[in-house]
């Protein structure tokens, strides 16, 4: 299956074919700072996966993810755990 990963760095977008979770870990290596939700859509234009962007330090004792799940900016925020729509 075509997937879309956007990033919203503003330097552009992915296309990959594959599984999912090839889009996700694929997804994972691009991730940067941007204070936004990491999506990625579907052949149909429809998003059907998430990486949310949480903007306070992480938490664990706040939150069901662990530190596995997440990737942390720190003081900065993090983006949670991937979220299959």
């Amino acid at each position: 299956m075509k997937y879309i990963i956007k990033h919203h760095t503003g330097a552009g977008d992915i296309e990959l074919i594959g599984t999912l979770e090839d889009a996700m870990q694929e997804a994972d290596k691009g991730i940067a700072y941007t204070q936004n939700d990491i999506t990625i859509f579907g052949e149909s234009g429809e998003i059907v996966a998430l990486r949310p962007w949480c903007g306070v330090p992480f938490n664990p004792d706040e939150t069901e993810e662990t530190e596995d799940e997440i990737i942390d900016f720190g003081a900065f925020g993090y983006f949670g755990a991937w979220a299959i729509l």
